[in-house]
């Protein structure tokens, strides 16, 4: 069965959500399909900025991949099924939604299946290893 849970980051989160916006917003993506994806290894320090405040899944998980993606198209959010994902949405434009739902700041969506999203906006895409 697939899983799209949308939780509510504290207002703390704000901070770092803002200046991952600033940054992720110029870097590099290639496209690759409907998405545009950001391979820059840094990622994962930039990703582990934002852990105190997501699910303990995340938190512990050791085997945690980090992908920045824009989703300028409608497309599926990547997640392989069964493979618990947490994505994190920012810059986001008017109408852009996750599972038919409009996004919002200071949003997480946990997923273990591909989804659609709408666009646009961007997001990190946190990956366990299970």
């Amino acid at each position: 069965m697939t899983t799209v849970e949308f939780r509510e980051l504290p207002q703390k989160a704000q901070k770092t959500i803002s200046r991952l916006e600033e940054d992720l917003a110029s870097r590099t993506y290639q496209r690759l399909g409907e998405l545009e994806i950001c391979y820059d290894t840094s990622l994962v320090d930039i990703g582990k900025s934002l852990l105190d405040y997501v699910p303990d899944q995340f938190k512990h998980d050791r085997d945690i991949r980090i992908t920045a993606i824009h989703f300028i198209s409608e497309t599926m959010v990547p997640v392989k099924r069964g493979s618990p994902a947490l994505l994190i949405p920012f810059n986001i434009k008017p109408g852009a939604k996750v599972a038919d739902q409009e996004l919002r700041d200071l949003q997480c969506i946990h997923l273990n299946d591909e989804v659609p999203a709408h666009p646009e906006f961007h997001a990190l895409l946190l990956l366990t290893g299970g």
